[in-house]
């Protein structure tokens, strides 16, 4: 097109780039990277979102992102090396939360589910809601770089962001204020805590709506020079076990006397839990 020297515009977003041109756009997909994994749910993902938007949109809750992904308990860790503990793993978290908070139908809820090798797309649902989309048109071959533009996500779509993740991080927390010092830590969509905790919390979440599943890990050491903190996963790797870590920043710590402080830091995004429940 450049050597025709055609008019067409030039797009990325993500890992997603296209051509528009003459009426059709051309989408570049990395088949052997990401094929197979479900990346197709994002369109139906945001057709249900936008149809949610559009007859809830101007009276829902602005919610922000007052909430953690990640957080530790260290010295419940420190106590607890040497032990057999369990990683509790919610089934399909964001994609379950998403229909349980009414984002999405149960007929894309089930399609989602129909293969296990879509996960990565599930997943990356929510992460679209954030992205940004590069325009850069090219005039008779020649990319014109003074009309590039960026177009943002709509503030609505970062709202739903932050509702997903922030009610998962409220029902962790709520977890955390259940069993205190058997709390070790939460990743994203996990927790680890010992097992005769298991079926306390397996029970919590099936209560709020959730399957689970778990497998056995072991605390290896806490390194709070460095912030890290090593476990080891029993089945990773195939089932043949793996040394893990992750490195924690400050504000992904917590224990008892950090409980208030928290508490107050998420006042702002708390205040739309009544119009969630409703």
């Amino acid at each position: 097109m450049e050597r025709r020297g055609d008019d067409f515009i030039y797009t990325s977003e993500g890992s997603i780039n296209s051509i528009i041109h003459g009426g059709f756009e051309w989408v570049s997909v990395d088949v052997k990277e990401s094929g197979g994994q479900g990346h197709h749910l994002n369109r139906i993902w945001k057709k249900d979102l936008n149809a949610w938007l559009e007859e809830h949109g101007a009276d829902m809750p602005r919610y922000n992102n007052d909430y953690k992904e990640q957080f530790f308990q260290l010295g419940a860790i420190e106590r607890s090396i040497g032990e057999v503990n369990v990683l509790i793993d919610i089934d399909n978290c964001y994609w379950r939360t998403s229909f349980l908070l009414g984002y999405i139908t149960q007929e894309t809820y089930i399609k989602g589910l129909r293969k296990k090798e879509w996960k990565v797309g599930r997943n990356a649902c929510v992460g679209s809601c954030v992205k940004s989309k590069v325009r850069v048109p090219y005039v008779k071959g020649k990319r014109d770089l003074s009309r590039r533009e960026r177009i943002l996500a709509p503030i609505e779509y970062h709202y739903v962001r932050n509702h997903i993740i922030g009610h998962i991080y409220r029902l962790f927390y709520q977890l955390f204020e259940e069993i205190g010092e058997n709390f070790f830590m939460f990743l994203t969509d996990c927790v680890v805590t010992n097992y005769k905790n298991k079926a306390k919390v397996e029970q919590f979440f099936a209560k709020h709506g959730y399957e689970t599943k778990s497998k056995p890990v072991e605390f290896l050491r806490v390194v709070r020079s460095s912030k890290q903190v090593f476990w080891y996963d029993f089945q990773s790797n195939d089932g043949k076990g793996k040394e893990k870590y992750y490195i924690y920043a400050n504000n992904q710590l917590v224990d008892g006397a950090t409980k208030l402080s928290i508490l107050e830091n998420n006042e702002r995004f708390n205040k739309n839990i009544t119009t969630e429940n409703q």
